[in-house]
């Protein structure tokens, strides 16, 4: 099981605003790039986890780029 000490220390995740946030801090370390391995959320349907994450994703990449 993933515990939240986990997510914290390996993982950026939160809302959107958070992710952001995270992200921020990582590239005032220096990274000049980063990779993303998106995780869908479950729903009623896999497209619809599939949907918000991009959506969500999207909307992280918007507010970095402000």
């Amino acid at each position: 099981m993933i515990d939240d000490d986990l997510v914290r220390r390996f993982a950026i995740a939160g809302t959107p605003d958070e992710c952001a946030e995270l992200a921020r801090g990582v590239l005032a370390l220096g990274f000049t790039s980063a990779s993303m391995n998106l995780a869908a959320p479950r729903r009623d349907s896999m497209y619809l986890g599939l949907k918000e994450t991009l959506e969500n994703s999207a909307e992280v990449l918007s507010i970095l780029r402000r």
